[in-house]
């Protein structure tokens, strides 16, 4: 909870003035991978838990690979869906955005959420996932905005 504090505070503070997207654009984009980054989520848990349940995988009555599998297909569904939300959001919007950095992005907040689970509870992966995932792919899509218009 404080990491993720401490990013949003470190964006109130800084602001996205070095970025060629001003708040209402980012915060849409942020939102809309948010949203379907739980969407995905919660579907990538459902597929990888029915997989491994269809396979007849698993310890301890059938469970605990179905559960890892849940985790991990909620991992790849929060990245995708934060990933197509954000840049399908930006490039409704107009934004030059570099889809492949917003993809990086939401890969590098899915860890992030994962490793702030590892270190508390494993519970905070499906709370954070999506938002961090949001949050990094929308960084990864804006950033490289501004870079591009500095150097014409």
């Amino acid at each position: 909870m404080r990491i993720a504090g401490a990013i949003l505070l470190g964006l109130i503070l800084v602001g996205t003035s070095g970025l060629a997207v001003g708040w209402e654009t980012m915060g849409q984009e942020f939102l809309t991978g948010a949203a379907l980054g739980y969407v995905g989520g919660v579907v990538g848990a459902q597929v990888g838990s029915a997989l491994v349940r269809a396979a007849g995988w698993g310890t301890i009555g059938g469970n605990l690979v179905g559960i890892v599998a849940g985790y991990m297909g909620y991992a790849l569904g929060s990245t995708l869906g934060a990933g197509i939300g954000v840049a399908w959001t930006g490039l409704s919007l107009g934004a030059n955005g570099d889809v492949v950095l917003g993809f990086l992005g939401a890969t590098a907040g899915t860890g992030l959420a994962f490793g702030i689970a590892a270190l508390t509870d494993w519970e905070w992966a499906f709370y954070f996932g999506a938002p961090l995932a949001s949050l990094g792919a929308t960084l990864g899509f804006s950033l490289p905005v501004r870079a591009a218009t500095t150097q014409d």
